[in-house]
């Protein structure tokens, strides 16, 4: 990796010195650049950095790690990482910020998310056809039940505010009166 200088083809949107990342291709040769600011650069400098088309990434241990996450670290609970001008491949300081899913779609400029089957701003009917679409799969994929029931369990042993959550959850679904009546009709046939 080497610093920018005047034979890389810089933004024109950057006017300040930067450091270029070369993206490599699993043969070495560069697929594409980032930009990071110098203070960065030496850090970043030690990793071999690839572009799944998406954002910049480097294996580190066992984990992929992309490069906004590297330098910022992982966002707060229920933030995530928003690059202010739109540009996946620009990871200066300044052009990185937390923000709520919901207003890194806002400025998005409308073209949505993965979620929302990249419609406008979450819609609430987007939403419940991607949780209808997993239930679905959830019912069909025995693989992908394992793994989401061991992510929930794993969770559920971890995390304290998720157990309270799923107890209340139980409590409220074991109150409906419809739920007590089941439960009133299996146990009079166990007397029986």
């Amino acid at each position: 990796m080497t610093l920018v200088h005047t034979s890389l083809p810089a933004p024109h949107h950057i006017a300040e010195i930067v450091a270029g990342v070369p993206l490599r291709r699993r043969d070495g040769s560069t697929r594409a650049w980032a930009w990071v600011d110098l203070e960065d650069w030496p850090a970043v400098n030690v990793r071999r950095w690839s572009w799944d088309g998406r954002y910049p990434r480097a294996k580190i241990g066992d984990e992929t790690v992309r490069l906004h996450r590297f330098l910022l670290g992982p966002p707060p609970a229920g933030m995530v990482t928003d690059h202010r001008n739109r540009w996946r491949l620009d990871h200066r300081r300044r052009n990185l910020r937390f923000v709520t899913h919901r207003e890194s779609v806002r400025s998005n400029g409308g073209r949505g998310c993965r979620a929302c089957e990249r419609e406008w701003a979450c819609r609430p009917e987007a939403l419940e056809r991607a949780r209808r679409r997993q239930r679905e799969r959830y019912r069909t994929d025995p693989e992908y039940r394992e793994r989401k029931l061991a992510r929930e369990r794993e969770r559920y042993r971890t995390d304290p505010e998720f157990r309270a959550r799923v107890i209340a959850q139980d409590r409220a679904y074991q109150a409906r009166p419809e739920v007590r009546a089941r439960k009133r009709e299996r146990d009079r046939g166990r007397k029986r």
